[in-house]
C-alpha cells in the first residue's frame, strides 16, 4: 500500500487462483471439467500478456500467489485440525517476530507503544486476521482444491477496486486487457462450479 504496488498486489492475488488449480493438477492429481479447463486458459493467456507487454511479472504478483498456494498444500496435507495447525504456526513464528521487533526500527518495538491507548488497535489485528485464517484452513480440508483457489477472487477484486478508486493508481488499457481475461475465467469458473455444486 505504502509502495504503489496495490495493483501489482491485486495482478498477483488474481493469479493465485491459477497456481492453486495448478497444484491441484500436479499434486492432488484433481481434473478439471472443460468449462474449468477454458477459465484456466483464458487466466494463462492473461499473464502471457503481462509478461509480453509489461516485461515480466512485478516479484509481488509472483510472490503472493507462490505463497499462499504452498500454504494451502500444506495444510491440506498436515494432519492437524485448522486450530492446532494455526496454533503451531503462531508459536513457531513467535522467535521470529521477537527478533524482528528487537532491530526494526517501528512503532510497535517501543515499549511506550505498548503502554499507550493505541495497543487496542493492534491486539483487534489479531482476531480480524485470525478468523478468516482459520476459516481458510478449515476450508482447505473440506472441498476440492481448485475449487478453493478460484474462490480466492473476492479478495483481489477488493484490492482491485480500492487500488483504483482510493490509491488512485493509474491503470491503462493493457492493464485492463489483462485483467478483464482473469475476470472473464474467474465467471466462468464460478458458473461452472454452480452447476456442478455436488461435485465441489
Amino acid at each position: 500500500m505504502t509502495h504503489d504496488q496495490v495493483l501489482e498486489a491485486s495482478l498477483g492475488y488474481f493469479i493465485h487462483p491459477l497456481v492453486g488449480v495448478l497444484f491441484s493438477m500436479l499434486i492432488f492429481k484433481e481434473k478439471l471439467r472443460p468449462m474449468q479447463t477454458i477459465a484456466v486458459l483464458l487466466a494463462f493467456i492473461a499473464v502471457g500478456i503481462q509478461i509480453v507487454w509489461m516485461g515480466g511479472l512485478p516479484w509481488v504478483s509472483m510472490l503472493l500467489p507462490l505463497s499462499w498456494g504452498f500454504y494451502g498444500v500444506i495444510q491440506r496435507q498436515t494432519p492437524f485440525d485448522a486450530l492446532d495447525g494455526l496454533f503451531l504456526e503462531t508459536a513457531l513464528l513467535v522467535p521470529v517476530s521477537l527478533i524482528w521487533l528487537q532491530f526494526a526500527h517501528v512503532a510497535s518495538s517501543s515499549m511506550a507503544f505498548w503502554a499507550s491507548s493505541e495497543i487496542w488497535l493492534l491486539m483487534l489485528a489479531g482476531p480480524v486476521t485470525l478468523v478468516p485464517l482459520l476459516l481458510y484452513n478449515m476450508s482447505t480440508k473440506l472441498v476440492q482444491f481448485n475449487t478453493l483457489s478460484f474462490l480466492n477472487y473476492l479478495t483481489p477484486s477488493l484490492i482491485f477496486l480500492l487500488a483504483i478508486f482510493y490509491y488512485h493508481e493509474p491503470f491503462d488499457t493493457k492493464r485492463l486487457l489483462v485483467f478483464s481475461l482473469i475476470w472473464v475465467g474467474l465467471l466462468i469458473f464460478s458458473v461452472d462450479m454452480f452447476k456442478n455444486k455436488k461435485g465441489v
